[in-house]
C-alpha cells in the first residue's frame, strides 16, 4: 500500500500491492468512466434493443421521451415491458418485479416474473405518450441487477413507478423495450452507462 511518483507528472496509488489509481498530466486512469449515447429514435417495430452493452458495465440509465404505440382504443391496449439480457439472449423469467401507478382517483400495484414493466396494460394506446427514466445497477461481485423506473403519461396526471431485480447468471450485454401487441409509433431513447 502506498503512493509513488514513478515519472515526471505521475502519481500512482496502490493498495494490497495492486495499482488502483494513476494521475498524470493527461488526467485520471484506473477510475470508472461514463459513456453517453446520443438520443435515438425508437423506430416502428414491436421492440427496441440496446445491444453491445460492455460486460464490465455496473450501472446504466435510460432516458426516454414520447414513447407511444399504434394500438387502438379501450380493449386493445398494449403495455411497455423491459428486459435485460446476456450474450445468450434476453431473460424471460425469474424477474422479481413490481409496477404501480397513481392517479387522482385510482391506484394500482401488480407483480411480474417475466419482465420489468414500464407501463400497465390499460394505458398503451395511440392516444398516450410516455416520458421517463430507467436506472439499473449491478450488485458488486454478482450478475444480479436492480431496476428502478419512473414514468409519466404526458400531462395526463398518471405517474408509473417500477422496481425489481434479476440475476442474469452472466454478464449483461443487452436491454430491450417491447410491446405485448402492436408497434411503437414514436419516441426516442438516450443511454448512459458506467464501467468500472
Amino acid at each position: 500500500t502506498g503512493i509513488t511518483f514513478p515519472a515526471a507528472d505521475t502519481i500512482k496509488f496502490a493498495t494490497g500491492g495492486v495499482e488502483r489509481l494513476s494521475i498524470t498530466n493527461s488526467g485520471l486512469s484506473g477510475v470508472g468512466s461514463w459513456t453517453h449515447v446520443n438520443d435515438t429514435s425508437i423506430g416502428t417495430g414491436g421492440s427496441y434493443t440496446i445491444s453491445g452493452i460492455p460486460t464490465d458495465t455496473t450501472f446504466f440509465r435510460i432516458m426516454f421521451s414520447d414513447l407511444s404505440s399504434n394500438t387502438g382504443s379501450s380493449g386493445s391496449e398494449s403495455y411497455i415491458g423491459f428486459r435485460l439480457g446476456t450474450s445468450s439472449g434476453l431473460k424471460t423469467d425469474n424477474y422479481n418485479a413490481i409496477i404501480g401507478y397513481l392517479e387522482t382517483s385510482y391506484q394500482y400495484v401488480n407483480a411480474w416474473t417475466s419482465r420489468f414493466m414500464i407501463t400497465s396494460a390499460n394505458y398503451g394506446r395511440a392516444a398516450n405518450s410516455f416520458n421517463g427514466q430507467i436506472q439499473c445497477w449491478k450488485s458488486a461481485g454478482t450478475n444480479k441487477w436492480h431496476f428502478l423506473s419512473d414514468v409519466n403519461r404526458g400531462n395526463a396526471g398518471t405517474l408509473f413507478w417500477g422496481q425489481g431485480e434479476i440475476n442474469l447468471g452472466a454478464s449483461i450485454t443487452q436491454a430491450q423495450f417491447f410491446l405485448n401487441t402492436g408497434s411503437f409509433d414514436g419516441g426516442s431513447v438516450s443511454f448512459s452507462y458506467y464501467q468500472d
